[in-house]
This record gives structure tokens, C-alpha cells and sequence, in this order.
């Protein structure tokens, strides 16, 4: 699995825009792995190998829809824009203060997600030539 991760974002760094569905694919691979494979951590109902069959079938489906709804993909691409650019924030607001509940970090990823999604033109052509 962490294979597959280091390559999809090589990839996408080198051929971005000019294979812009394969791009879209891979982001929402990433996307629908990663959300089922950290639910499936944290309920540990599975076993390892059924954790990873489970996220691959949940990122292939995702990443499929990605790419055949063109406004799915690109909101998935905006939603992770905006967790990477929250996830930097967070890191860098953790040099100075620690959050007292967890929920201020989920807070921030998730509307900074949301945000990100909104102003999806923008961010889909910084993400897509970040990525």
C-alpha cells in the first residue's frame, strides 16, 4: 500500500494536467483508500489483510466515480488540496500551541476541506500542478 501511494504522486508530479483523468482517478483512489483504511483501523473489525482488500476496493470505486463525475473529481481534488494546506497549518500551529480536544484539528481539516472544495477552479489547478 505504501507503495502505491509513493508512486501515484511521482506520477501525477510529471504527467499532472496532460493525463488529467488518470490524475483524477489516482486522487480519488487515494482519497477512498485512505478514508476506509483509517475507519477500518480505528474499528479493527478486520483483519490486516482484509483491511487492505477493503480500502483498495473502496479507493478503486471512488477513484472509477472520480473520473466519470467530472464535479466528484473535482471536488475530491479540492477537498484534499485543503487537508494538505490544513495539515501544513496544523503542523506549524503545533510549534506554538497544543489543541486542549481533538475536535479543533478535525474542525480545521475539515472546513479547510470544505473551502478548498468550494473554490474548486482555483484549487484543482494548484492541486493538480502541486501533486
Amino acid at each position: 500500500m505504501l507503495v502505491v501511494l509513493l508512486f501515484i504522486p511521482t506520477f501525477c508530479c510529471y504527467v499532472g494536467y496532460r493525463l488529467f483523468r488518470a490524475t483524477i482517478v489516482a486522487t480519488g483512489f487515494i482519497f477512498g483508500s485512505e478514508i476506509v483504511y483509517f475507519v477500518c483501523v480505528e474499528e479493527d473489525l478486520f483483519p490486516l489483510g482484509g483491511k487492505i482488500g477493503l480500502s483498495v476496493g473502496a479507493g478503486l470505486l471512488c477513484g472509477i466515480t472520480a473520473a466519470l463525475i467530472h464535479y466528484v473529481g473535482f471536488f475530491v481534488a479540492g477537498f484534499q488540496f485543503g487537508l494538505l494546506l490544513a495539515v501544513a497549518g496544523l503542523v506549524l500551529l503545533e510549534q506554538g500551541y497544543h489543541p486542549f480536544t481533538k475536535w479543533i484539528p478535525f474542525g480545521v481539516l475539515l472546513g479547510a476541506g470544505i473551502v478548498a472544495a468550494v473554490f474548486v477552479s482555483t484549487v484543482v489547478v494548484i492541486h493538480l500542478t502541486l501533486v
